[in-house]
C-alpha cells in the first residue's frame, strides 16, 4: 500500500514539474541577444540571429554601435568558422596542414586566436611576419571598413570559397582604397555581403570605421549566400535589396 502511494506521489510530481521545466526551457531558448537596445534598430534582429548561432563573443554583446579592434574582429571571425564549421580552431588549423606559417609570430600579441588567424591566412598582420623577423598586429588599432572587406575574403577562401577574380565593383571611391583592400572590397559587394551608401553612384568609404553591429551581421550575410559556399557557380552580382534596406547615408549603413 504504502509503494502505491508512493508511485502515485511520485507520479503527481512528475506531471506538476513537467510543465514547470518546459516553461522554462522555453523561456532559454527565447531569450535576447543581451543590451540589443545598445544597436541601432536596424541591426537589431541580424544581431539577435547571430547570437541565437552562438557566434557572437560574450564581451561584443554590448555596445554595438561601438568600433570593433583588429583583434576583436579575429575573435569573432574565429568563432564564427568555429559555429560554421562544428569543429575548434585547432581541428580547422590541423586539418589544412598549414606549416609554413606555424613559426611565424607577431611581436605586440602571443594571442592564440590572432595567431591561429594568421596561419589561416585571414589576417596578415599591419607588418606581416618574415623569416627572420616578427610581424606586427596591433590588436588594439580600430578597424576599417577596407580591412573588414579584406579579411571577410580571407575568411571565405579559408573556408575553401573561390575568392579569386571578383567582378569590379561600381563604387564611386575605389581610389580612396589601398591596392591590397581591391579584391577584397570587390568580392563583398559581389556576394552582398557588404554593400556601401545608397547613393547613386555608391561608396564604399573604405577608410570609415567599421562597427560591432555591422561585424556581427555580415559573418551572418556569408552563410545565407549560396555563390560563397557554391563556388562551382561562379560570380553573380547579388542586388540584396534587403541590404539596401537602410536608414540615411548620415546613419550606419554595410
Amino acid at each position: 500500500m504504502k509503494k502505491l502511494q508512493r508511485m502515485t506521489l511520485a507520479l503527481i510530481l512528475i506531471l506538476v514539474l513537467i510543465p514547470v521545466i518546459a516553461t522554462h526551457l522555453a523561456v532559454a531558448f527565447e531569450t535576447s541577444a543581451p543590451n540589443l537596445n545598445t544597436a541601432s534598430a536596424w541591426a537589431q534582429e541580424e544581431i539577435q540571429e547571430a547570437y541565437n548561432k552562438g557566434f557572437i563573443p560574450i564581451d561584443l554583446q554590448d555596445n554595438y554601435t561601438s568600433v570593433i579592434t583588429r583583434e576583436e574582429f579575429c575573435r569573432l571571425a574565429i568563432n564564427w568558422m568555429e559555429c560554421e564549421m562544428v569543429k575548434s580552431i585547432d581541428e580547422i588549423v590541423n586539418e589544412r596542414g598549414i606549416t609554413d606559417r606555424m613559426g611565424h609570430t607577431f611581436s605586440d600579441t602571443t594571442d592564440p586566436i590572432i595567431l591561429a588567424a594568421y596561419r589561416l591566412g585571414v589576417t596578415n598582420g599591419t607588418r606581416t611576419p618574415t623569416a627572420t623577423t616578427p610581424g606586427v598586429f596591433n590588436p588594439s588599432g580600430l578597424f576599417d571598413r577596407q580591412q573588414a572587406a579584406t579579411m571577410l575574403m580571407n575568411v571565405c577562401r579559408a573556408l575553401g570559397a573561390n575568392v579569386d577574380n571578383p567582378p569590379l565593383s561600381d563604387y564611386a571611391d575605389m581610389n580612396d582604397a589601398a591596392i591590397w583592400a581591391l579584391d577584397g572590397i570587390n568580392f563583398v559587394r559581389a556576394n552582398g555581403i557588404m554593400t556601401g551608401t545608397r547613393s547613386e553612384p555608391p561608396t564604399f568609404t573604405p577608410l570609415s570605421n567599421f562597427t560591432r553591429q555591422e561585424s556581427i551581421i555580415t559573418f551572418g550575410r556569408i552563410e545565407q549566400n549560396e555563390m560563397v559556399f557554391n563556388p562551382a557557380n561562379g560570380y553573380d552580382y547579388v542586388d540584396g535589396d534587403d541590404f539596401y534596406d537602410r536608414p540615411p547615408v548620415n546613419e550606419d549603413y554595410l
